[in-house]
């Protein structure tokens, strides 16, 4: 063999070791398993002392083992069912488990489906039930409401939505609805209900707009918390007409801008009169620096009716000793309207020696509650803890009570979780999530009324430890007419983050071979490999083979 052969067949099996090296790691990833999926759903059969656990779950291509885990503690699940087989061929499975006999009458249990294979391990999040011994409703329960059907009272759009309720006394029982399924943004009048026996409910519903489908959820609160219905859908009726008001259909909303007031050195209040003009619409406030605005306050219903309303909005975060430019603004299916722009200007800032501040831990920020909202509402924030690890699991809970002597009405929660953090689940139904951000609709918060919402989630694994972590929750409200929010904010220091040492990128690479060798990617690239410099070292054998017999032909010649 000459030593240009030897040579190239060096650098092609050094070319090959590097492609088999590089081919397996990409496709390995795409080719292996991945841990299960799950998601809890909704308990059935529920008795006295049993109930069915039910679940879905989705394989990822690997024999999977599931289970339920269940208990009288949210936050302490210490019971399992028995666990439960599925195979690889099963990918994508409505699984169940039942409880009978073990459990205690008139309770409440929560619940949620876990599932695990090779490559991991899955938890679902968490939903309860509860245990009845007589059939009956005692005080101490959440209402139960069912969404009925709807009916076209005419061609104007309305409609009779209707829903069935029972509890053990007291509830209060409406709909939401809108057409969005997400964000059923708009409520029906309250109905206040008595009695522990199934009752039949209806409210009447006008301004829809016709043609268009709408989404709506019979809800019921009592004492003891509030209870949704399923969400059900309809189309109202096309056609119509104003009947020669000039106020129906086909317009869109008219609004006035009136005078605002600056209520602080970085606050004011805007004002404004909307007429919906039949149709649901909504309303907002466009505002700057500048006459060509550039900010927004938040959207709010307007409702559907043909008469004006006052609407007003709080301003806060402005800078002292400037002048700001705002109009109205409101939209409905026929179009945006506009009103006039005005300003004000906020009262300049007060000359203030310097002094050395003093220096405060940022670990627990304090409530704020903007200007102009009433010191009888109070947002309360409260954290499992506010010193976490990485990979922590945490609660966080947002308490609101209503002191104020009157209802509140179109109550809204968001709250922010940071984004070195993963939402897990919460316990009260929200109408939208976007990543970290979960919105809630409180619907009318009565006097002396008071609940809390809780969110679960998880500290990711690439914070470090000093880093400061910021939990933030702001309600919108309604108070006499006033739009009016409060804000809570806590953080939690980072005490100890993840650590990458030596074991640990041992660790992955033990990982990251042994992927490799179990990929088939591997052995088949391996295998065309194998078969190339087979057959490159048959051609480079008869070369040699030729050029020996050359040689000896030169050799015999001479």
């Amino acid at each position: 063999m000459t030593k240009y052969t030897a040579k190239k067949i060096t650098l092609l099996v050094l070319f090959g070791l590097v492609a088999l090296v590089l081919a397996s790691i990409v496709f390995a990833g795409s080719a292996s398993a991945a841990e299960p999926s799950v998601q809890t759903r909704d308990a059935s059969e529920i008795g006295d002392d049993s109930a069915q656990l039910n679940g879905y779950l989705y394989t990822n291509g690997e024999d999977t083992t599931y289970w339920f885990e269940y208990g009288t503690d949210r936050d302490d699940l210490d019971e399992e069912t028995s666990e439960r087989e599925v195979s690889d061929r099963d990918s994508r499975v409505t699984v169940f488990n039942e409880i009978r006999n073990g459990l205690d009458q008139d309770e409440t249990y929560y619940f949620r489906l876990v599932a695990e294979n090779d490559d991991g391990i899955d938890r679902g999040g968490i939903l309860s039930f509860r245990t009845d011994d007589d059939g009956n409703f005692d005080e101490d329960e959440e209402a139960i409401v069912e969404t009925g059907s709807v009916s076209v009272r005419d061609n104007l759009g309305s409609v009779t939505m209707y829903g069935d309720v029972r509890s053990g006394g007291y509830a209060q029982v409406w709909f939401r609805y809108g057409q969005n399924r997400n964000s059923l943004a708009y409520t029906s009048q309250m109905l206040t209900y008595f009695g522990s026996v199934d009752e039949t409910f209806s409210r009447n519903v006008s301004g829809l707009m016709p043609g268009a489908t709408y989404y709506y959820q019979a809800v019921a609160r009592n004492d003891n918390g509030t209870s949704y219905g399923d969400i059900r859908s309809f189309v109202a009726v096309p056609g119509g007409n104003d009947g020669g008001t000039g106020t129906g259909f086909g317009q869109a909303p008219a609004v006035t801008t009136i005078s605002g007031t600056a209520t602080g050195q970085s606050s004011a209040s805007l004002r404004a009169q909307v007429n919906p003009n039949g149709t649901l619409s909504s309303v907002w406030f466009q505002y700057g620096r500048t006459a060509a605005l550039g900010s927004a306050t938040t959207r709010d219903p307007a409702g559907s009716g043909t008469g004006y309303g006052d609407y007003s909005a709080n301003l806060i975060g402005l800078a002292p000793g400037a002048t700001y430019y705002y109009r109205a603004a409101a939209q409905n299916a026929s179009g945006v309207s506009y009103g006039q722009v005005l300003s004000f200007s906020t009262p300049g800032a007060p000359v203030v020696p310097p002094v050395n501040p003093p220096t405060v831990p940022p670990t627990t920020p304090p409530t704020n509650t903007p200007a102009g909202a009433p010191d009888c509402f109070a947002v309360t924030p409260a954290l499992s803890s506010t010193q976490l690890r990485a990979n922590e699991d945490f609660t966080y809970t947002v308490t609101y009570r209503n002191n104020c002597g009157y209802a509140l009405t179109n109550g809204k929660l968001e709250i922010t979780l940071p984004l070195a953090t993963d939402y897990a689940d919460t316990n009260y139904p929200f109408v939208s999530r976007d990543g970290n951000v979960i919105t809630y609709d409180l619907g009318s918060i009565a006097d002396d009324f008071q609940s809390a919402v809780t969110v679960n989630g998880k500290v990711r694994s690439q914070v470090q430890a000093g880093d400061s972590l910021i939990f933030q929750a702001n309600i919108t409200y309604t108070a006499r007419g006033l739009s009016q929010s409060a804000t809570g904010y806590l953080s939690a220091m980072i005490v100890e983050g993840a650590a990458i040492g030596t074991s640990t990128l041992s660790a992955s690479a033990a990982d990251t071979l042994g992927g490799l060798f179990r990929s088939g990617w591997f052995w088949l690239v391996l295998f065309l490999i194998l078969i190339a410099l087979f057959v490159f070292w048959l051609a480079t054998r008869r070369r040699d083979s030729e050029d020996e017999d050359e040689d000896e032909d030169t050799v015999a010649g001479h």
